[in-house]
């Protein structure tokens, strides 16, 4: 009987650890009243396969629960965790924001660019506000690594055409 507890034990186990790999995955939802996080962010413009130049205004909406900020981030769909967060957007009252957005440079023409919004915490705020400031400091504006995000993530996927 000791053996068979032991061997039922061992496959709960698994089933959690593919449920939640699952979950990780997005492969199931959790059930309703149980959302891992409640914000919410679209992109509303541009649109996915939009043709964009080298400056845009990224416009979408948000539903924050918890103090979090909108942030939006882009980078050359090529390079996998390097992102490049974008000046603050204008939030109003109903949760509508707009961002000025930099693509790429002259040499990335013809190139696909994802351009992602999310909300992020008072800590990932701090590592953005960072990225800014030495930027702002050194005329230097390298890449990041993507905040955790405190929200579903919004993405676009552009060309840069100019």
């Amino acid at each position: 009987m000791k053996a068979f507890n032991i061997r039922q034990s061992r496959i709960i186990k698994w089933q959690v650890l593919a449920i939640s790999v699952l979950l990780l995955l997005g492969g199931l939802q959790p059930a309703d009243g149980q959302e891992v996080n409640k914000n919410k962010v679209t992109i509303t413009s541009p649109r996915e396969g939009d043709q964009v130049g080298k400056r845009i205004v990224v416009k979408g909406t948000s539903e924050i629960h918890d103090g979090s900020q909108v942030w939006v981030l882009a980078h050359l769909k090529l390079l996998a965790n390097q992102w490049w967060p974008q000046p603050k957007p204008i939030v109003d009252e109903n949760g509508n924001w707009q961002a000025l957005a930099y693509i790429g440079e002259p040499q990335d023409i013809g190139l696909d660019f994802e351009i992602v919004a999310a909300t992020f915490d008072e800590q990932a705020v701090a590592e953005i506000l960072r990225y800014h400031d030495y930027g702002n400091k050194t005329g230097q504006w390298l890449p990041i690594r993507f905040p955790r995000a405190t929200s579903n993530i919004a993405v676009v996927t552009v060309k840069k055409v100019e």
